[in-house]
């Protein structure tokens, strides 16, 4: 993707998200965005962590190549330590997630909005990671998008009992009634 393509809407480079932004963001938390062998080793680690019921190394790929940032990595110089893993969704997207009906792992990418439009959704797909420091850039790349795309309405899954707590306690998110697992921040006011 070419950093001169960016996500239409509000943060603090002239009302639009870019890739550069995304890239920026993450940095910042020590991750970059994945190359097609480090999404083969971050789908791995993500299945060696929390199981096989995840989005394939293709869907990532996919999905990837649609933003160019959607699949972000640390590493310790040899391997991959750390995954996180987001979509900007198109309203259609943000509509499955609050009904529901969203599939992750079997992921409809005309649901990832371009980065021509403007997203309705900030979704955290998922995050794995190996070991403190990788655990701190997942969790640092993770907040400073939900503060990134804080125009939208953002959503997260917990897959476990400490992710919940993460979300819910250092990152302010909410439960979303009547959907297991499921949490939210609304969108916040643009001045």
């Amino acid at each position: 993707m070419s950093a001169a393509r960016g996500f239409q809407g509000q943060s603090d480079n002239n009302g639009a998200a870019s890739a550069t932004d995304i890239v920026e963001c993450a940095a910042e938390a020590g991750l970059h965005p994945a190359s097609d062998r480090e999404i083969q080793a971050a789908h791995s680690l993500a299945a060696s962590l929390i199981g096989s019921d995840i989005a394939t190394a293709e869907t990532l790929r996919s999905a990837q190549s649609i933003s160019g940032t959607t699949v972000l990595v640390t590493d310790d110089g040899n391997e991959v330590t750390g995954v996180l893993a987001t979509l900007l969704l198109r309203d259609k997207g943000r509509a499955a997630i609050q009904a529901g009906r969203f599939d992750g792992v079997g992921l409809d990418l005309s649901m990832i909005a371009r980065p021509d439009e403007i997203p309705a959704a900030f979704y955290a797909w998922g995050c794995a990671a190996e070991g403190r420091d990788a655990a701190r850039a997942v969790v640092a790349g993770a907040a400073g998008l939900t503060r990134l795309f804080s125009f939208v309405r953002r959503f997260a899954r917990a897959a476990t009992v400490a992710g919940a707590r993460t979300l819910t306690v250092s990152m302010g998110y909410l439960p979303v009634a009547g959907v297991d697992d499921l949490y939210w921040l609304p969108a916040e006011a643009v001045s």
